[in-house]
């Protein structure tokens, strides 16, 4: 192990591969696309040199303090003197990508929650794929009518879209399989404006053997089974909309209210482990633009995922402001 003398600065680069039997570790090396360190002057900015070492990156004789860190196109401000810049995966270390992030499907599913037309800020029913042992999640849509009330799919012009990127390649010989989620609409109690207060929350699903498929967007993927009833709990919240408004005028006075959302999401492995891949949505809510009043409800949704896949909720209400190139006034803000 080297000598590390207190004005050194290290960087790693340790990605994590989480899958059911474990995690793999693996220590990328950053010489070929090394990292970069500028510390703030008066004048301007001091650009250090590093080097690769047995500890990691080395950046030498860095005087304590912030620094400006800056790897690939992102920037980190810190006065850390070990700096860890991997990021966790989702799936097997051994998984290929394709370059493709949109593929033609095959649907043919039964024993769907009776099908549902959109209503409100709500999409209606909706299937997303979701993958543990590769890092895959998509979103699936079939170009074929579908009836208020039906039970099953037959669709041959369906399309999946990644939501984590390109599609990996599938191997059945690795245990690699997906599940298959059916998210519809769910009614709270009516908006003060008469209007329905109405979620999306996932309601059935089903979980596929594992299969071999390389997307080349031409082959569909195939996606066959019989959806089933999924553990279903409550989120109850008291969400005092009204209190963003003050809070957003401090930040600009100009600010004006979009569409506050609501989102509880999996996280694989999570999330004590730190955010994992993406791996879809069990609910959602999004309401009209501006509204300001308390949303006090209890609504359903459903997880189909192992007791390590933790719900995590998001609650986000953007303020945007107009503003001029040539001020200095920033165009965004969240509250």
């Amino acid at each position: 192990m080297d000598d590390v003398d207190s004005g050194d600065v290290i960087i790693t680069h340790t990605e994590r591969f989480y899958t059911s039997v474990g995690v793999a570790v693996r220590s990328k090396d950053l010489s070929s696309n090394p990292p970069e360190l500028l510390v703030r002057t008066r004048t301007g900015f001091t650009r250090y040199t590093g080097a690769p070492s047995s500890e990691g990156y080395r950046f030498p004789s860095v005087p304590q303090g912030e620094y400006y860190l800056k790897t690939g196109s992102a920037y980190v401000v810190t006065d850390e003197r070990r700096v860890e810049i991997g990021r966790h995966y989702l799936g097997r270390q051994d998984a290929v990508a394709t370059s493709h992030s949109m593929t033609p499907a095959y649907l043919n599913l039964t024993n769907l929650a009776p099908w549902q037309d959109s209503v409100g800020y709500s999409g209606g029913s909706r299937l997303q794929i979701v993958s543990g042992q590769v890092d895959l999640s998509a979103e699936v849509y079939t170009n074929d009518y579908v009836a208020v009330g039906q039970t099953q799919l037959d669709a041959q012009d369906a399309q999946a879209y990644g939501l984590s990127g390109n599609f990996p390649v599938f191997e059945a010989a690795k245990g690699d399989r997906l599940y298959v989620n059916q998210l519809t609409n769910v009614f709270g109690k009516p908006l003060p404006n008469g209007e329905p207060l109405v979620a999306s929350a996932l309601v059935r699903s089903a979980q596929l053997p594992a299969f071999n498929f390389t997307a080349d967007g031409v082959t569909p993927l195939v996606i066959i089974g019989a959806m089933q009833d999924v553990p279903m709990t409550d989120v109850s919240f008291e969400w005092r909309l009204g209190n963003y408004a003050s809070v957003a005028t401090e930040i600009h006075p100009a600010a004006m209210a979009r569409t506050p959302s609501f989102y509880i999401e999996p996280s694989a492995h999570g999330p004590q482990e730190g955010w994992v891949g993406y791996s879809g949505e069990l609910f959602s809510l999004l309401l009209p633009p501006g509204t300001s009043h308390t949303i006090a409800d209890r609504l359903p949704y459903g997880n189909p995922y192992p007791s390590s896949w933790r719900p995590v909720g998001t609650a986000t209400y953007q303020y945007t402001a107009s503003w001029s190139p040539c001020r200095a006034t920033p165009p965004s803000r969240e509250a």
